[in-house]
């Protein structure tokens, strides 16, 4: 067996490791290795209890007319979401301005809103 195309190989592959840019043969068996990527760090839960305080208005059929925000949670989504269940569940009281508050952590979700005032609409 002829035992010079192997080695030529080997030379050439450790002439071509040393020297000329191939990184990923130059440490090879020498204990350096590359860093595994590092993972973005979690963001942190926010855990504060927002309350929300709602105003809602019903036309004279029960139905809700309009919504506004008395003092909002300070994110969209959670108000988008208390906004639409406000339109499906609220109790079909016709002709009337109502304050609710409402709720929400992280932990306990979102209370049910408990209403503050409720005073008919002239």
């Amino acid at each position: 067996m002829n035992r010079r195309p192997v080695l030529s190989l080997l030379c050439a592959l450790s002439v071509l490791s040393a020297g000329t840019g191939c990184k990923r043969l130059a440490t090879l068996g020498s204990g350096t290795h590359l860093d595994a990527p590092r993972e973005p760090a979690a963001r942190p839960v926010d855990n504060r209890k927002r309350e929300i305080i709602v105003e809602v208005t019903t036309d004279p059929a029960g139905n809700v007319a309009t919504i506004h925000f008395q003092r909002s949670s300070g994110k969209e989504s959670l108000d988008a979401y208390v906004a639409e269940s406000i339109r499906e569940g609220w109790p079909h009281q016709p002709s009337t301005r109502s304050v609710a508050a409402i709720t929400y952590s992280v932990e306990k979700g979102f209370s049910e809103p408990k209403v503050m005032s409720s005073t008919p609409v002239l």
